[in-house]
């Protein structure tokens, strides 16, 4: 699938090639003649090398740029698939399908504050939606924040209940309510423990006592293995036991039976046994209950059949219970191994970092002695009254107390430091002192917020790589322009020293 984006006057497009087959179908008119709240806004436009799909992405930021420096928290996952949710239940309404939606991490549009979603649906484009989801719930299960417990229980869950074949997005909404619903018990002080509490109290048990639980339910199964062993062949004696007796009882009550009138007929011959039919009848009669009270009594007793079923029942119930703890047991050793593996990996991390850090340390000390003699053998050189003119003229440029005067000087005598210095007096320079570096209006996710009512709330980034620089507009409303060269939407343009560099209405020059 082919993607580029277009700036337009003030408005950015997300642009998708239409496929050679894509007519005027009903998806497109549904789309073109309606404003669906959570899906992108479409239009379609036919160009001199083909037709393309445009979708109006102004100062929308996708799941992947907001999750590219930060981690996921449990409320922000909890809406994240409650508004996709809602958008499923609203383009029912208009009988377009879910097979039809973008939802890798880059496609996918969120309110940095909110996490209100938009969606990209694509007309001819089919795609299965449980396995879409099932790769966006892996991909927020990796971003998630691992020092919050609740955070890792609900992405875990999530992403365990996309594993199932046939699951859909009201079962993992289930999962959501549940965990809500939860949380209101424990803020109410309602008795009892949460079940998110409960997940974490068991997945925090030691490894070791879990494995000895583990082996004593094997004992204890293996010991109710040989007892029903014992009890099926005490079954099986007693059944045979129980069919000789019957087999003997049977004939018994066969010769009784011919044994009325056979006497009869001895005796009196083929009249006696019409004159004496009366007797023998009853005689008959009586064997028969008799035989029947018989069988009807030993059933009584023994009762072997519904012996079985008890114990049939019994044993699929102990069954079904064995599997249950089975299937539990092997969830909390199975995070427990991920837990180990997790934190195993974020201390390697951390020791880098710290490693990383140290070092940088030492290189900014050196530097900073570097700077600190370079001052001293300016002072000396201009005299001590002159050096403190030329802060003094440097403080009536605008730049306001003497110690910002004395950082922009530290700044733009080493060349290692970099930041913006504004064009406009009244407005402060800007330090850059690490890369990635993010300039916006929104507090808790830009690097340096820029309080304006032109500027986005994710605006641009400056990167460095191997020494080189380069800046990307963020989908911002009015633009970035390096020199004359205004960028297009999630354009990288190359930043040299001494370039300027216009945010919005704002001007600054690189350094």
């Amino acid at each position: 699938m082919n993607v580029s984006y277009k700036r337009e006057m003030r408005h950015n497009y997300l642009i998708l090639e239409a496929g050679q087959d894509d007519e005027e179908s009903f998806e497109i008119r549904m789309l073109t003649g309606n404003s669906i709240e959570g899906l992108l806004k479409f239009r379609i436009k036919q160009e001199e090398i083909g037709r393309y799909f445009y979708y109006e992405i102004t100062s929308k930021q996708p799941l992947s740029r907001i999750l590219e420096f930060r981690e996921i928290r449990k409320e922000e996952l909890s809406t994240l698939v409650v508004e996709i949710g809602a958008v499923l239940k609203r383009i029912e309404d208009y009988l377009l399908t879910e097979s039809n939606l973008l939802l890798e991490p880059e496609h996918i549009y969120v309110d940095p504050e909110s996490y209100q979603v938009w969606l990209c649906y694509v007309p001819g484009y089919e795609k299965s939606f449980p396995e879409a989801m099932e790769k966006l719930l892996q991909y927020l299960l990796k971003k998630t924040d691992h020092k919050d417990n609740e955070s890792v229980v609900l992405a875990y869950r999530l992403y365990q209940e996309s594993q199932k074949d046939y699951y859909g997005i009201e079962d993992l909404l289930k999962i959501i309510r549940r965990g809500q619903k939860g949380k209101r018990r424990e803020g109410t002080g309602t008795e009892g423990e949460n079940e998110d509490g409960k997940q974490i109290r068991e997945i925090k048990l030691d490894g070791e006592v879990k494995q000895k639980k583990i082996e004593a339910k094997w004992d204890e199964e293996g010991k109710g293995k040989e007892k029903e062993k014992g009890e099926r062949k005490e079954r099986k004696e007693k059944v045979k036991k129980s069919g000789s007796i019957q087999g003997k009882a049977l004939v018994g009550a066969a010769g009784l039976l011919f044994a009325g009138p056979g006497m009869v007929w001895l005796y009196a011959g083929r009249a006696g046994l019409y004159q004496y039919r009366i007797g023998w009848i009853a005689f008959e009669m009586g064997v028969a209950l008799g035989i029947l009270f018989y069988f009807w009594k030993k059933k009584q007793n023994d009762n072997i059949p519904g012996i079985d079923k008890r114990m049939k029942d019994k044993k699929k119930a102990e069954q079904e219970e064995w599997q249950m703890s089975f299937e539990e047991e092997s969830f909390e050793e199975e995070y427990l191994r991920e837990g180990k593996a997790e934190y195993e990996l974020d201390w390697e991390e951390k020791s880098m970092i710290w490693g990383e850090a140290g070092e940088e340390w030492n290189e900014n000390r050196t530097e900073w002695g570097k700077w600190s003699e370079n001052l001293e053998r300016t002072k000396k050189e201009e005299g001590e009254n002159g050096f403190k003119k030329r802060v003094e003229e440097k403080g009536q440029e605008g730049k306001g107390a003497g110690d910002t005067v004395l950082l922009a000087e530290c700044s733009l005598g080493n060349e290692d430091s970099h930041g913006l210095k504004s064009v406009n007096p009244s407005l402060e320079d800007i330090v850059i002192p690490y890369f990635p570096f993010i300039i916006g209006k929104q507090e808790g996710i830009v690097d340096y917020v820029l309080k304006k009512d032109t500027i986005s709330r994710i605006h641009l980034r400056i990167d460095e790589e191997d020494g080189r620089y380069q800046v990307t507009d963020l989908n911002s409303s009015n633009g970035t322009l390096v020199g004359d060269y205004r960028l297009e939407a999630n354009e990288s343009y190359p930043l040299k020293r001494d370039d300027k560099l216009t945010i919005a209405d704002l001007s600054f020059v690189f350094y």
